[in-house]
């Protein structure tokens, strides 16, 4: 397990995105509306809801940055911030539990995931060494399962009526998918050439 030296600082571009360690400047009104949106909220399985700036900052500073890990989705081209990423790690750091949102909806199915995964999951096995991925995924995100399964997650769990409904009308299946690190090597191997 490696000897913590500082919080885990994440910079990585593509074309069009940049995928970034948040900081507590990148806490914004619109950010605090996500949850709003009905969409987001039946995915999340979450209550509809705007948070104040001073939630999302005590959100913000819940991530230390070594054990849990908050990152956001940003345009290049108009700097929006459009998503975010957090993950924590198993406590030996051989696994690493990511869980992504999409929060503008502009920028829902425009390809923004397919884009950063090479350089996302390059710096999660390479960089910071993990073993796998476990993602969990509830039951009724279909369009999250799809992806996923297209992405090479395979399904090795489902954990039945595990999730209370966000609208307290019953419970939801709950979805254990992993991402190894010998099916990574092998798409990478499959990537085309630069």
């Amino acid at each position: 397990m490696p000897v913590k030296s500082g919080p885990i600082i994440v910079h990585l571009e593509t074309e069009r995105f940049l995928f970034r360690t948040i900081t507590l400047a990148d806490a914004s009104q619109r950010w605090c509306e996500w949850l709003q949106d009905p969409h987001t909220a039946l995915m999340l399985n979450a209550r509809r809801q705007i948070i104040s700036l001073e939630q999302l900052r005590a959100y913000i500073q819940s991530f230390d940055q070594w054990n849990r890990l908050l990152c956001g989705l940003f345009d290049r081209k108009s700097g929006q911030h459009f998503g975010i990423v957090s993950a924590e790690f198993s406590a030996d750091r051989t696994r690493i539990v990511p869980s992504m949102l999409i929060g503008e909806g502009e920028y829902r199915n425009i390809g923004a995931l397919t884009e950063i995964r090479d350089v996302v999951g390059d710096y999660a096995f390479d960089q910071l060494g993990i073993e796998a991925g476990v993602a969990s995924v509830l039951e009724h995100n279909t369009i999250v399962q799809n992806f996923m399964k297209a992405r090479g997650w395979t399904l090795v769990r489902r954990l039945p009526s595990e999730k209370k409904r966000a609208d307290g009308h019953g419970y939801v299946d709950l979805l254990i998918f992993e991402f190894t690190r010998e099916t990574w090597e092998q798409q990478r191997k499959q990537r085309p050439k630069k």
